[in-house]
Formats: C-alpha cells, structure tokens, sequence
C-alpha cells in the first residue's frame, strides 16, 4: 500500500498535512479522524508519511460493517493508531453507515486510540448524514482531495416545542441508551467524554437546559485532562450555545473570543475558526453591532469557506450578510445577492 519513495506533500495539502501531523502525535486516547481523498496514490504518501517506521495498524474496510469491531480488537493488539481505508472496488454505502452508527460505543472499546478513516468525498457524506452520532464523536476533518467538493454541514438544531414526535422519542431513546454506557463504563474515557458531549446536544434539542449545559461542562473538563484542546473548545462551544439560547449574550461572546477561537488559530482549523467567527457575528448581530457583524462576514469567515470550495456555507454566509444589508436599509445590496 505504502509508496517506496516518498513524494513531497502538495502545496495545497500541506496546511492540512501539519494539522493531521501534530492531531496525529499529540493524540493517544480514542478518537475519530476523517481525511478525504481522491487519489490513492495521494493518500498512501501521507500515510507513509505519518507511519514511517510501519507501526501503525492498516485495515481495509470489510463489507460487513461488523467486522470492523474484530478489526479494530486485533489491531489494538500491536498498534497505537490506525488507518483505515476502502477497497478500490467497492465503498461503504448508507445502510454500511448506518450499521457504524450503532457500533460506535463497541468501535471505540475495540481500539481506544486514535484511527483515521481515509475516505473519498461522498463517502464522507453518506459517513456525515447517515451515522451522526459517530460523526460527532470526529477530532477532525481534512481535506486532501485535487479537487475538493466535501463541504461538511454545521446544522443548528433548535428545541422542540411540541410533544410525541418521533424526533423527541428517538432524542430521549439516545440519553437513556448514553446513561447506561456512563453508568456502565464509568465518565473516564474519552469515548464517554464525547457521550456527555452528545448527551448535551440531544438535551439542547429537548429545551433541557440545565441538563445540557451540566453534560457540557463534564465533557469540556474530561477533554481537558485528555489534553485534547480541539475537543475542549468544542464542549466550549456548546456551553456557548446555551447561553446564546438562554440570551446571556455576553457570557456567550467571551467564550468564542477567548475559549473557542485562539484554540482553533493555534491548531490551524481555518474551518473551525471561521465558523466560529461567524458565530460571533450572530451575537454581533443579535447585539445591533451591524457593522461589527458585516465586517466579520466579509473579511474573516466568507474568504475561508470560497478558499475551502465549501459552497454551502459560502452560500449561507452571503445570505447572512444580506440580511445585515438589509437591516441597514440597503435593499438593492441586499437583493442583489
């Protein structure tokens, strides 16, 4: 699989290469990274790459989905980290995906330490839409693609303000289904820090407030003592995120300033810290600080998604700065866009 001679990393992959290179070293405990690629050539370089001396585990993916818990329990046998890639005939479809999403908590027991799935574009977005609860348990998303299209999501979930949906149901069937696992494996792990992490979310979407920000709290300190800055300022967010809710603005605003954002500039995640930013101008916004707020759309968080080829979230940021546009009475601006 590994190419003899290494080749040089590509120009345009090497700001991604660094972050997956320190996230690669600094990460002993589970997590989940997804890299997408559409050159197999490509991806071996930077497997060799990270795995020069051969130590890492190598699995290709089995059709069964439930193979890869067995997989993951023998390469943790002799190996630190893992890479997991697709055969070149075949690619996990929705149903694979859907299998994962219920092994997630098996998956992580199998191989307690970092694995990173190498996958094309559109099978990062089956992995995306079709095993959320995994996908949100990812360190990170790279792209190293020659031609980019994965453009990942950030969907905004609102409580629910009715009773006896199916949404609600399988909401509260989740919580119970986490509260087993913690009252089972204990809140140590990494794998429950990310279930408290979860657990916040689907509280988030129940109007459970309290609950919500309790689960965040238990997560961002437990990413803490993992020293997994990245997921420590995502927990950061989500508290921020209650507190928006709660419309304690100010509380919000100086945990994306000073707890979320300087994390993600560090580690070099443009995507994290643009959406961020944009989050920052959503309390600007919400503020009446409009021209704070148009400033940020233009300067610091559309230039970022139009460099990363993420045409979804450019798309949404245009209509963002059409609606401030708007709110200053600049209506053929704002139609125009």
């Amino acid at each position: 699989m590994v190419a003899a001679n290494l080749a040089e990393v590509r120009s345009e992959h090497s700001g991604e290469f660094m972050r997956l290179a320190r996230t690669w070293q600094r990460q002993t405990s589970h997590s989940w990274i997804f890299a997408a690629v559409d050159s197999v050539d490509i991806r071996d370089n930077l497997i060799a790459r990270l795995d020069s001396t051969g130590s890492d585990a190598h699995i290709v993916l089995d059709r069964d989905a439930l193979q890869l818990v067995p997989l993951l329990e023998q390469a943790a046998l002799h190996a630190r980290r893992a890479h997991v890639v697709v055969p070149l005939n075949w690619q996990p479809d929705v149903a694979w995906w859907q299998v994962a999403n219920t092994l997630r908590e098996r998956l992580a027991d199998a191989f307690p330490k970092p694995v990173i799935f190498w996958l094309p574009d559109d099978c990062i977005t089956l992995a995306a839409r079709n095993a959320t609860d995994l996908w949100n348990w990812r360190e990170a998303v790279l792209n190293f693609g020659t031609q980019v299209k994965f453009a990942p999501a950030v969907m905004q979930t609102a409580a629910f303000d009715f009773t006896g949906t199916t949404e609600k149901l399988a909401a509260q069937a989740r919580l119970l289904d986490i509260q087993a696992y913690l009252d089972k494996h204990g809140s140590g792990s990494a794998a429950a820090a990310h279930l408290l992490l979860e657990a916040s979310g689907a509280n988030e979407r129940l109007g459970l407030w309290d609950e919500s920000m309790a689960c965040a709290e238990k997560a961002y300190l437990r990413f803490v003592e993992l020293n997994n800055d990245s997921l420590a300022a995502e927990a950061k967010g989500q508290i921020a995120d209650i507190l928006q809710a709660r419309g304690q603005l100010d509380q919000a605003l100086a945990i994306r300033q000073n707890d979320e954002l300087p994390v993600y500039e560090q580690l070099g995640d443009i995507r994290s810290a643009a959406i961020t930013k944009g989050q920052i101008a959503d309390i600007l916004q919400a503020r009446g600080q409009l021209d704070d707020a148009l400033a940020i759309r233009q300067n610091d968080e559309l230039p970022v998604y139009e460099q990363l080829g993420d045409i979804r979230s450019a798309a949404i940021t245009k209509g963002k700065i059409a609606d401030i546009l708007q709110a200053r009475g600049q209506l053929d601006q704002a139609l125009a866009i």
